[in-house]
């Protein structure tokens, strides 16, 4: 096989794989279950943890409320345009946490009137001031 057809080849590949696929994974969400005989119980939470690398510094990020996936992908696309390491975006996973960690950066749903977009361009630049 030569260069130029394997070249193809892959291209071709790479085509049908694009074509097929649609969604795309943006954030992993883990939750804590009882699975006990009585059947699986959500256990209640304050929100989600995730450790990431965020204006420049690994953080321990606190997303508060029981949907955090609006914020979090707004705040992660955000910080992939602005920093972006690499040609892939990296897929954060989010852990339910039962309380608030103390060490962890809580983030807040956006207030009433604000974008989603807008709030996490504020929170990011204030991380970048506040934390150099």
């Amino acid at each position: 096989m030569s260069l130029k057809t394997l070249r193809t080849e892959i291209q071709r590949t790479a085509d049908q794989l694009r074509s097929e696929t649609t969604d795309r994974v943006s954030l992993i969400l883990i939750d804590v279950i009882d699975a006990s005989e009585e059947g699986e119980e959500p256990i209640p939470h304050a929100g989600y943890t995730c450790d990431f690398a965020l204006a420049g510094k690994p953080r321990r990020l606190f997303f508060k409320g029981p949907d955090p996936e609006p914020v979090a992908n707004a705040l992660f696309d955000h910080v992939y345009r602005i920093e972006r390491s690499g040609r892939i975006r990296p897929v954060p996973v989010l852990m339910a946490s039962p309380t608030t960690p103390d060490d962890a950066l809580t983030i807040e749903q956006p207030p009433e009137g604000i974008t989603t977009a807008e709030h996490v361009a504020r929170l990011y630049d204030a991380l970048g001031v506040v934390h150099d």
